[in-house]
């Protein structure tokens, strides 16, 4: 679903407040990943914080091209 916007500097303004968030999200997500201990018991958390680790360079890698490409 796309939403026209008729004001482009606030949704410009909006997505860049977006990918600094991703970013703070992202240092969150790569201290819990470095700072579990390698034991065994950890492998399923690891596993789960790397997917989410997955899915946030995705959604920042869409949001980033959109607003390179001014598709909003």
């Amino acid at each position: 679903m796309k939403v026209i916007v008729k004001d482009k500097d606030y949704t410009k303004n909006i997505l860049l407040d977006v990918i600094n968030k991703l970013n703070e999200i992202e240092g969150q997500l790569d201290d819990a990943y470095y700072s579990l201990p390698e034991y065994n018991s950890n492998v399923d958390s690891r596993d789960y914080i790397d997917g989410a680790r997955g899915d946030l360079y995705y959604l920042k890698e869409i949001v980033e091209k959109n607003l390179e490409n001014e598709r909003f």
